[in-house]
C-alpha cells in the first residue's frame, strides 16, 4: 500500500497484446485535467511485450491516470500493467 502523504510513485508499466501498428500510453497524476503531450511508454506494431520503469506526481489520494496519448482511434490498444515499487513522502 502506498502511505498517505505520498507526492510521488516510482513504477514499472508494462504493456502486452498491442494491436495497430503504433501507439503510445502517458501516466500522470488523476488530478491532470488533459493528455500531457507526452508519453511514458511506445509501440510499433501488434503483439508486443514491453516494459519502462519512471516516476509520476499522484493526487491526494494518492491516484494516478494511464493515458492513450497516440495510435489510430479503434485500431491501436493494448493492457497495461502498473506495477508501483517505490513512493516520494
Amino acid at each position: 500500500a502506498v502511505p498517505a502523504g505520498t507526492t510521488s510513485i516510482l513504477f514499472n508499466l508494462t504493456i502486452a497484446g498491442t494491436a495497430g501498428s503504433f501507439g503510445a500510453l502517458a501516466v500522470t497524476s488523476a488530478s491532470v485535467g488533459s493528455a500531457p503531450s507526452s508519453s511514458t511508454i511506445n509501440w510499433s506494431g501488434p503483439g508486443q511485450i514491453l516494459a519502462n520503469g519512471t516516476t509520476s506526481a499522484c493526487d491526494g489520494t494518492r491516484s494516478v491516470k494511464i493515458w492513450v496519448v497516440a495510435g489510430t482511434a479503434g485500431v491501436s490498444s493494448t493492457e497495461a500493467i502498473l506495477d508501483v515499487i517505490g513512493y516520494t513522502l
